[in-house]
């Protein structure tokens, strides 16, 4: 942890280590941690229908397309990707909760920020992109992972991290931050 709050995910120009920051802040979730089912938006039964039709097609096709990206690059090659995905999304989930709920980036975001993502601003793209954490992950997509992007397994790497257990610890985190925050 920084002197921030903030779990480093790694100095400028280090690679990860097994023992990430990821694992500390999964550790660190309240034991009565649970996920809130009560928030469920009422739909009738055809709606709920193509919905999920739709929804299992665009997985299908995701799927698909992850694997096929997947077999082209050794699993050795990907793993570490797949695990340095998995760091930047907790990260960008952290930057997101604080943001939303201070409604601005607050010091310790931005000197996060400088530290992590040097060369990002927080207005690149805000005329296309209003999201912070939108343009945030599609910065660091673009300049944290080079050789995914240009050999283009990029999307393998996304599906398989998303995929993690880790991935949905830190997103319903979030959430539980966010409603409390809120």
């Amino acid at each position: 942890m920084d002197g921030n709050g903030f779990a480093v995910l790694r100095e400028p120009g280090t690679s990860l280590s097994p023992d990430n920051s990821c694992a500390r802040i999964v550790r660190s979730l309240p034991r009565d941690f649970r996920f809130d089912t009560s928030k469920r938006i009422a739909m009738n039964e055809y709606a709920v229908r193509s919905s999920r039709t739709r929804l299992s097609r665009l997985h299908e096709i995701n799927r698909q397309k992850a694997r096929r990206e997947a077999r082209r690059v050794p699993a050795d090659t990907l793993a570490p990707w797949i695990d340095r995905y998995i760091e930047w999304f907790a990260f960008v989930l952290w930057a997101r909760a604080i943001v939303e709920a201070e409604g601005k980036i607050p010091p310790s975001v931005a000197r996060a920020l400088q530290l992590h993502c040097p060369g990002f601003t927080s207005e690149d793209g805000a005329k296309t992109e209003p999201e912070f954490w939108l343009r945030l992950w599609r910065w660091i997509n673009e300049n944290d992972f080079p050789q995914p992007n240009k050999e283009g397994w990029l999307i393998a790497v996304e599906y398989y991290a998303s995929r993690d257990l880790r991935w949905e610890q830190f997103w319903l985190y979030w959430e539980h931050c966010d409603d409390r925050w809120q």
